[in-house]
């Protein structure tokens, strides 16, 4: 049996100093890390190069964390903030560009999680299942 260290890193506090998940795409790129009292928060930074519908999944919780979606600017564009060790989940359609994650550990608990980044192509650049609510962006 393998056991996993974690330690205490700083090296990804802050949006200058994000991890990479690279470029996005249909297969899952996915992270493992931990947050909590002593390293509160965890970010990483991504891009698209076209218009997609992003999901990110924040799973495997001991303990409470919320997950960000942020512009490059590093201003939340979605939030996800369950309860105790519930797993996160964001689903939004971007814009080609780049973007950041935020894993924010919540309360006096250490927590390790599992990230789980990846997209969908949006039809014609834009997404969309053809509904009012949700329509297709035939790109014109």
């Amino acid at each position: 049996m393998h056991s996993i260290l974690y330690l205490t890193d700083m090296t990804d506090n802050s949006l200058s100093r994000a991890r990479t998940l690279g470029v996005l795409g249909s297969k899952p790129v996915v992270r493992r890390d931990l947050v909590g009292p002593s390293d509160r928060t965890d970010f990483y930074k991504f891009s698209l190069k076209r218009s997609s519908s992003v999901n990110l999944q924040l799973s495997n919780l001991q303990a409470n964390a919320d997950l960000l979606l942020l512009n490059r600017a590093g201003k939340a564009i979605a939030r996800s903030r369950k309860g105790g060790t519930q797993a996160e989940q964001i689903t939004r359609q971007l814009q080609s560009g780049t973007y950041y994650v935020q894993v924010l550990g919540r309360g006096s608990k250490n927590t390790r999680y599992k990230l789980v980044g990846s997209t969908t192509a949006g039809g014609g650049g834009g997404g969309g299942n053809g509904t009012r609510s949700n329509p297709f962006d035939l790109g014109l």
